[in-house]
């Protein structure tokens, strides 16, 4: 289980800078996407700090089986804290007014979307994202 980790963790570093359609075929060789749970991607990033870039390509691929959509989310972030993500930033300042059902929420956490459907909420710690990886994120998930 582990040499798999390693091997995957270093492909995922590999595509970091993959354009959508490439990350799809990522996700096609990496993960089984019709049985593989986003709550499979968070035990990831808890198990080992090392696989929060495996991790982050983890949710764009997954999902197969989950619920709906969700109906909302509240991107909770520390003002403080922005000047040293500067994906999550730029996040806020460009790409989070353009979506309707998101609300930025200044709090003093780590940066987490808050996802919400009804009785149903989902916490996704996402620091360490890039801007574009948690806009598709978003559009994937919300309805």
């Amino acid at each position: 289980m582990r040499v798999m980790c390693v091997v995957l963790a270093l492909a995922a570093a590999a595509t970091a800078a993959l354009d959508a359609k490439e990350q799809k075929k990522i996700c096609d060789t990496l993960f089984e996407q019709e049985s593989l749970s986003c709550k499979t991607c968070d035990l990831m990033e808890e198990v080992s700090p090392e696989l929060s870039e495996l991790a982050v390509h983890c949710r764009t691929c997954c999902g197969g089986n989950e619920e709906a959509k969700y109906k909302s989310a509240t991107l909770e972030v520390d003002q403080r804290t922005l000047a040293w993500l500067p994906e999550v930033a730029a996040f806020v300042k460009e790409h989070a007014p353009q979506l309707p059902k998101l609300k930025v929420s200044y709090t003093t956490s780590r940066p987490t979307l808050v996802m919400k459907r009804p009785n149903h909420t989902d916490r996704v710690a996402i620091a360490s994202w890039k801007q574009q990886q948690i806009l598709d994120y978003l559009k994937a998930k919300l309805e």
